[in-house]
Formats: structure tokens, sequence, C-alpha cells
């Protein structure tokens, strides 16, 4: 994701790394020349969102909901759910069933509704996660 904006180039030695996207934001809101990537979700009324282009000839895309639910945000990530498999790639039915209310119109639905600045899938990733665990399309 980064190399979409940064490429070959290498970040200054005096810069801060964190953990946590909180205190880039918190670092970033005291200092005036600052400068951090975090996510999007993290908000404080200190802090500016900027819009940014992927070189000098592209537009700057602003980082809103539509940018990043068409994903033109050049900075834009999706939040990964690790599962463990067995050595032929098989998932237990826990996991399965997790997985499968997590991309069901219900999953979706809370993941709308319920947490605060997330996303939920379209309908062209559900259906393609959907396919990769050989869960039935329709749900």
């Amino acid at each position: 994701m980064l190399e979409k904006i940064f490429h070959e180039q290498s970040f200054t030695k005096s810069m801060s790394r964190y953990q946590q996207s909180r205190d880039v934001v918190n670092s970033i809101s005291k200092d005036s020349n600052g400068l951090g990537f975090a996510s999007a979700q993290i908000e404080n009324s200190q802090v500016k969102r900027l819009a940014i282009s992927i070189n000098k000839s592209s537009p700057a895309i602003p980082l809103n909901e539509t940018s990043i639910k068409n994903g033109t945000y050049p900075l834009d990530r999706k939040l990964l759910i690790y599962v463990n498999s067995d050595k032929f790639g098989n998932i237990s039915s826990i996991a399965k069933n997790y997985l499968n209310l997590v991309l069901s119109c219900a999953g979706q639905n809370l993941v709308e509704d319920q947490i605060k600045h997330y996303l939920p899938l379209n309908s062209d990733e559900i259906m393609n996660e959907r396919q990769k665990l050989e869960l039935p399309v329709k749900n």
C-alpha cells in the first residue's frame, strides 16, 4: 500500500514509529509540522485528514466513505481476518461458521451498524471471499 505513494523512497531517520494509530494521531496533533499515516477511524479535531494523489499528475483524492468504498483512496486498507488451517488447507467448522456469519448479509449489516467507521464489503468482495471458502455464494 505505501509503495503506491512512496515507491522506492525511504523515510527520514528522524521519523517516529508507533504501534497504534491513536498514538500517531495524538503525536501529530502536538506537532504543527507533523505528518502521519493512521487508521481513518481515529478522529481528533486538531488533526486534518488529507486528500492525496499517487503522483504529481493525478488529482488528490479525499479521504471519505465514497473514496474508501470505491477503492480510489490510495492509502486505504482492508481489515483482514486470519484463521488457522490444517496441512491440507482445511479450516475448522467453528472458523468456517464464523466466516460464514461475517460474510453474510446479517454479518455485514453488523459491521455497518455497530462498528464505528468500518464499512461493509461490497457484493463482489463478498462473493469472491465466499467462493474462496467454498461457502454458498448467496447468503
